[in-house]
């Protein structure tokens, strides 16, 4: 599962903007990083963001966030009852916009196979060249600007030469949403307790968010929604807006950042601090309270 640092220890002094923590995430090497995972656990993706929220925010009832980027989709579900919020599930599979970048790739040496010993270059232009591609339907290749390769002329990369990509990407995130919504409900019937009728279930679904950066693509949110069919689900899935402390950020800054910044709040609990609820239930959902402690 794509994990952030949840920035809640104690004795150094931590980066104050998020670009300055990506930054510092980029930068650590193994060792570092097992060094500051001891002292700072981990947290998924999904509940980072949804931890940024304060509580009453969200809707009373079952809420579900999609978490797609670079590498991993990450989906989990979240029930607010009164003024608590509980994690349901958490579910991961390796499914992202790395696809695409592969497509591009794939569709530069197709033009220029005399290239693949670059292939790793490519690919790395292929990262930065997407959203324009994304967005304006095709790019234009140049070996000697992106390789200092001379002599050879550029060649234009259209969507449709990444098609492959986009409907794998598309595929793959159905599959991790499908699964998700069939363990929580799962989860679901595991903790009610019994004698309880009055109980969420998935059908009942308020709300359904995405975000990271390869939910850029159209096929994610088409690909959340064909989940959320399956199961009955009668609402359809909307970019996640930010919460009002990032009022001043666009929407799709928002998205591509939002883990981070949710992980960079220093009042942020980490899962593995909070205390199982076992008054109304059997214990199986796990509590969510940013006040506690």
């Amino acid at each position: 599962m794509g994990q952030l640092l949840a920035v809640t220890y104690q004795g150094e002094e931590w980066p104050e903007s998020v670009s300055e923590l990506l930054t510092v995430l980029q930068l650590w090497d193994r060792y570092e990083w097992g060094k500051v995972r001891r002292q700072a656990g981990v947290i998924s993706e999904p509940a980072a963001v949804v931890g940024d929220f304060e509580p009453l925010t969200l809707p009373e009832g079952l809420t579900m966030l999609v978490d797609c980027g670079a590498g991993t989709t990450d989906v989990s579900v979240f029930w607010r009852r009164d003024e608590r919020v509980f994690r349901v599930i958490e579910h991961s599979a390796v499914v992202g916009g790395d696809t695409i970048d592969t497509a591009i790739e794939a569709a530069v040496l197709r033009r220029h196979p005399e290239l693949s010993e670059f292939r790793s270059n490519i690919i790395k232009w292929a990262r930065d060249a997407k959203p324009d591609l994304l967005g304006n339907g095709a790019i234009d290749f140049d070996p000697e600007i992106v390789l200092n390769v001379r002599g050879m002329l550029p060649s234009r990369i259209d969507v449709a030469d990444v098609q492959a990509g986009l409907d794998e990407l598309g595929k793959g995130v159905e599959g991790v949403v499908d699964a998700a919504i069939r363990a929580a409900e799962h989860a679901l019937i595991e903790a009610r307790p019994s004698g309880v009728t009055q109980w969420p279930r998935m059908p009942e679904l308020r709300r359904a968010w995405y975000s990271g950066g390869s939910s850029v693509v159209q096929a994610v949110p088409r690909a959340i929604d064909a989940a959320l069919g399956k199961h009955h689900v009668r609402i359809g899935s909307s970019l996640l807006d930010p919460p009002p402390s990032y009022s001043a950020w666009s929407a799709n800054r928002y998205r591509t950042m939002s883990c981070a910044a949710g992980a960079s709040r220093r009042e942020l609990l980490r899962p593995e601090d909070l205390q199982q609820h076992q008054p109304s239930f059997d214990g199986a959902l796990s509590p969510w309270d940013k006040d506690a402690g």
